[in-house]
């Protein structure tokens, strides 16, 4: 379902339309979503060491992918 829903939105945040604006929202909670889902699981299981390197790399990477994303621009 959270994958669904990260990916239909991801879609619409390409081609520009989330359809009625009320529902504009809704790309926020699924990334929200996601970071509540998945980061404690990160903490939890993966070493430090590791875990270190994964959030420096999710740090770095996140304007770089920004920068080149289609769409992402007509978001914000």
């Amino acid at each position: 379902m959270v994958v669904r829903d990260v990916h239909s939105e991801y879609l619409h945040g390409v081609r520009g339309d989330f359809g009625p604006h009320w529902l504009a929202i809704t790309w926020s909670l699924a990334v929200e979503e996601q970071f509540y889902l998945f980061v404690p699981l990160l903490i939890y299981f993966l070493p430090r060491r590791a875990l270190v390197y994964i959030l420096i790399f999710a740090i770095l990477a996140a304007p770089l992918l920004r920068f080149v994303s289609p769409g992402i621009s007509r978001i914000c």
